[in-house]
């Protein structure tokens, strides 16, 4: 019996190594030159918002990196995203909700030193 199952483990691995598996999900990446948005369903690692009147506005999804340069514009106002860089002279938008307020909003301005 311990003979069947090593055997029946030994074929199923070989089956998951020669079909080329994989496990990890293949997420995305997306680099916006132009205005665009990132909205519930879309899923990206890294988004790149480069350009001088590029204004990308994220009203959902989920992205692992978002990085903004040139002088493009970045509106969040929903959406999860774990990490936020901006560069050049880029700004980051971040619109929130207060209660009895309405839309609040931070923002995150890089210059050139």
């Amino acid at each position: 019996m311990k003979t069947r199952i090593c055997t029946t483990f030994k074929i199923a691995w070989a089956i998951v190594l020669c079909t080329g598996v994989n496990f990890a999900a293949d997420v995305p990446d997306i680099t916006f030159t132009g205005n665009g948005v990132v909205q519930d369903g879309d899923a990206y690692d890294d988004v790149f918002v480069l350009g001088e009147t590029t204004v990308v506005n994220v009203t959902g999804g989920t992205t692992g990196r978002l990085w903004s340069g040139d002088t493009s514009i970045v509106n969040i106002s929903g959406g999860r995203i774990t990490y936020a860089e901006s560069h050049e002279q880029s700004t980051i938008n971040i619109l929130t909700y207060q209660p009895g307020v309405g839309l609040a909003a931070c923002q995150f301005i890089t210059s050139l030193p």
